[in-house]
């Protein structure tokens, strides 16, 4: 089973017009989803995300999560190069790469909640609905 169960649910679709029938329960499948992220429910390690790294640590022009984490990880003495995946999860305090969570961190919901409607929309957008009205009915 995936991490959100919408993508497990829409994966019976045989057709555009099964697909259509199963938007309802995909869409609720999300905004439970989306309620376990905001209630703090979900572990860290059900969080991580993955990206592959384009520059050397202190490469980046712009302060992104990649770069967040890069420069962690090279001040604990750790390398990534160009090529290599960085794993980290989205923290109130920044993006902490997987490798040296500590389990006390809480994540940041919020940017959790924007990634979890995004990818709603992905999904939805054909349907006219998008990401700021699948927040709107989260109501979370």
């Amino acid at each position: 089973m995936t991490w959100w169960k919408g993508l497990d649910i829409l994966a019976k679709a045989d057709g555009a017009e099964d697909f259509k029938a199963l938007m309802p329960s995909a869409l609720e499948a999300l905004a439970k989803r989306a309620r376990e992220v905001a209630g703090g429910r979900v572990a860290l390690d059900r969080l991580i995300i993955a990206k592959r790294v384009s520059r050397e640590a202190g490469g980046y022009r712009q302060r992104n999560d990649q770069a967040d984490a890069l420069g962690r990880l090279k001040r604990a003495g750790c390398a990534v190069h160009p090529g290599e995946m960085v794993r980290f999860v989205l923290t109130t305090g920044g993006a902490v790469p997987a490798e040296l969570l500590s389990g006390d961190e809480t994540y940041d919901a919020e940017r959790y909640l924007d990634l979890l409607a995004r990818a709603g929309e992905s999904l939805f957008c054909f349907a006219g609905i998008g990401r700021d009205e699948i927040l709107a009915k989260w109501k979370v």
